[in-house]
């Protein structure tokens, strides 16, 4: 079994540029995903780990989508700080059945190894953002005692 991780993506809808219009993180998804789509062998599973899109905002999600359609392989997203739940789920329906809890955080049982997604989005991050993370020693959101339990119930060192 081979995994591949992308992460921080930030896709924003239409291909607009990210970080202050400097970066096409469109551009360097699809090039991404291109590498992914001729490797060999191929990658079984693609983990998306946080901050796949830049707003939030469902639009951005679809052309997060479109992006990662040339996979042809499954992809399992995990929110950052800048995703938001809601449209993440209306984006992977797949993962969203999963989910049994308002956190997208899940486990995934089909292959050889067990893949869990925790979920540790911090809403109050998008309620008081930080600006400037240069300053930030992680990168992180929280968990509640509720979910490190289901975290260790699941398999997981928490």
């Amino acid at each position: 079994m081979l995994i591949a991780q992308i992460t921080d993506t930030h896709i924003r809808a239409g291909g607009a540029f990210a970080f202050g219009g400097k970066v096409d993180t469109s551009q360097r998804l699809r090039a991404t995903v291109h590498f992914l789509a001729r490797m060999a062998p191929k990658p079984t599973v693609v983990l998306a780990t946080g901050d796949l899109v830049d707003t939030g905002d469902p639009e951005d999600y679809r052309q997060l989508l479109q992006l990662l359609a040339p996979l042809g392989m499954p992809v399992l997203p995990i929110p950052g700080n800048h995703d938001a739940r809601v449209p993440m789920c209306a984006a992977f329906p797949d993962v969203a059945r999963r989910l049994d809890q308002p956190f997208v955080q899940y486990v995934v049982d089909e292959y050889p190894v067990r893949l869990i997604a925790l979920d540790t989005l911090e809403k109050l991050q998008f309620e008081r953002p930080r600006f400037n993370h240069r300053f930030t020693i992680e990168h992180f959101g929280l968990s509640t005692p509720e979910q490190v339990r289901r975290m260790a119930d699941l398999g997981a060192l928490a």
